[in-house]
């Protein structure tokens, strides 16, 4: 799951950004969950505590009063963290340059440039499944494989846009490479599944696409249980208050 921090005093400015990353996320099936902040002071102090982030959004000018030194803080802390800022100031555009900052926008928010930035750090971060064929490489993100099907002595995988692709690993060995990431769940033993794809069990797993996917009808409790505890555990949510806050999803 993806933690964004995003700290500003203006609701409106929260509210636009927030939703937008929603929209981003719910598109690219992506979990993520975002925290919000109207001070930075709150930020620093769940960062003190093991608080960590995988993206900071932040105003640099905040209740009337510059932020830089704050942020300048929180950026020790969080060296290696992609950093966006966010503000109607531009006069701070030397001091995001130091920071290292992933880009500085003006308000108000333009989301197409929102989109772009993310892509961009997403293509950097996206975890990719390598595939042999013919003696050369293939390479396919994590957040692109719907599932994965063993059906005539081969192992096909199958993207979101409706591609596929053959696999020289059996589904065992596909399974083993995929079993640090919990979205990934061997369903039936022909078959496994991207969680973040399914929208509901029933007989079989309905798929976004109106795709459908089989899977062990003994099990069908323990499958329901673990397909809820994973969207308990990681689905996209928003935190909000005074530092943190709701979770959105």
């Amino acid at each position: 799951m993806w933690k964004i921090a995003v700290a500003d005093t203006a609701e409106d400015h929260l509210t636009l950004l927030k939703d937008a990353l929603k929209a981003y996320f719910q598109e690219t099936h992506r979990v993520f969950s975002v925290t919000s902040y109207t001070d930075l002071t709150f930020l620093e102090k769940d960062m003190a505590q093991g608080e960590h982030f995988d993206l900071l959004i932040l105003d640099l000018v905040m209740n009337g009063q510059r932020s830089v030194e704050a942020v300048r803080r929180i950026r020790e802390k969080e060296d290696g963290t992609p950093l966006i800022f966010l503000t109607a100031n531009r006069e701070y555009a030397v001091e995001s340059y130091e920071m290292n900052a992933l880009d500085y926008m003006i308000k108000p928010l333009k989301k197409e440039r929102l989109v772009k930035r993310l892509d961009q750090l997403f293509k950097r971060k996206n975890p990719r499944f390598s595939v042999r064929t013919q003696g050369d490489y293939s390479y396919y993100g994590y957040d692109e494989l719907v599932y994965f099907e063993a059906r005539e002595h081969r192992v096909y995988g199958r993207r979101k846009d409706g591609r596929e692709f053959k696999c020289s690993q059996n589904l065992g060995r596909i399974e083993e490479q995929l079993r640090e990431d919990p979205r990934f769940y061997r369903c039936h033993r022909g078959y496994i599944v991207n969680l973040d794809y399914v929208e509901q069990i029933r007989e079989v797993m309905l798929l976004k696409g109106d795709l459908r996917v089989p899977y062990r009808l003994r099990n069908k409790r323990k499958i329901k249980e673990d397909y809820q505890r994973y969207v308990t555990e990681n689905i996209c949510f928003l935190k909000e208050g005074k530092g943190s806050g709701k979770r959105m999803g």
